[in-house]
């Protein structure tokens, strides 16, 4: 297995926002490399990137990790929509002092980058979208997802009173007891993912970003499950930039049928389909080849 995983971020810092919110990131990899920013997935934060530090390293590339509004030590924002995320980016690069980056979007955190190629234009060098959730906008959008994650969408398309301690529940487990989240997910997930799910040090990098994701409570995730079955204030279709697409075949987070739709809408796509990967073991196995596409 290709681990790419580290065992800290090399620096933190918080960016205040022309708004006034603070937008708090992590940095792995090679500091004098080339600039890729990664967008974590739901559950997630900035921590997450530690999965990519060793890979990034070897591959001279200076990975940025950004928490999402509501995740982590970044302010929640009611009113943001997936079309702001390029935005709160933009002011985070131009603080950093980068020009051009590429972008990488994992799981729930690839509607993100899809938004970052729409309105980034030549400022991106490369999109990847990695097990990338699609538009949730019909039921049939949620068909052939575990139970559980099906449950939460559900609700999520309409208003529901439920929503909301659900969440939050979620949110207090993943930040008091993220050993039982994690055998949990184990436990719903394919063979390959229950197979990385029991890797000791994906475990630890896991767990530390799942705390980090609950630390404000569920409603920044209350509100980016709900953003997900809305429009996104864009369409795939006019994104005209290349886009690295990966999916596995045995996904029960985000299935391969949901995968297919993407690559069919999206104009200029590479697709990368793996039928024996599940959610978690296809970017944790395949980093290497990630990132060197994305170097």
């Amino acid at each position: 297995m290709a681990a790419g995983y580290g065992t800290r971020a090399d620096s933190e810092g918080v960016h205040r926002l022309r708004d006034g919110r603070l937008l708090a990131y992590a940095e792995f990899g090679d500091p004098r490399g080339k600039p890729v920013f990664y967008f974590h997935g739901l559950p997630g934060s900035r921590l997450e990137g530690r999965l990519l530090d060793r890979t990034a390293r070897q591959g001279n590339l200076r990975v940025i990790a950004p928490d999402r509004p509501g995740f982590g030590r970044s302010d929640f924002k009611a009113d943001r929509t997936i079309a702001d995320w390029p935005g709160d980016v933009t002011e985070l690069a131009d603080t950093l002092g980068l020009e051009t980056f590429a972008v990488v979007g994992n799981s729930g955190g690839s509607p993100y980058a899809a938004a970052c190629a729409r309105y980034l234009g030549p400022r991106l060098t490369g999109t990847t979208l990695v097990c990338g959730l699609g538009p949730v906008s019909a039921a049939g959008d949620l068909a052939e997802m575990a139970s559980w994650i099906r449950l939460v969408f559900g609700l999520a398309r309409r208003p529901s009173f439920l929503l909301p301690p659900l969440v939050g529940l979620i949110a207090s487990c993943l930040r008091h007891f993220p050993e039982q989240a994690l055998t949990f997910m184990a436990l719903k997930g394919a063979a390959p993912d229950r197979q990385v799910l029991r890797e000791p040090m994906v475990r630890e990098v896991l767990k530390t970003s799942f705390r980090e994701s609950g630390r404000q409570g569920g409603r920044g995730g209350v509100l980016e499950m709900q953003l997900f079955t809305r429009p996104w204030g864009f369409r795939l279709e006019d994104i005209s930039s290349e886009i690295q697409l990966w999916f596995g075949g045995l996904d029960r987070t985000v299935p391969p049928r949901m995968g297919e739709a993407q690559a069919a809408a999206l104009p200029n796509c590479r697709r990368r389909y793996y039928p024996e990967e599940g959610h978690f073991s296809l970017p944790v196995r395949h980093i290497r080849e990630i990132l060197a596409e994305v170097r």
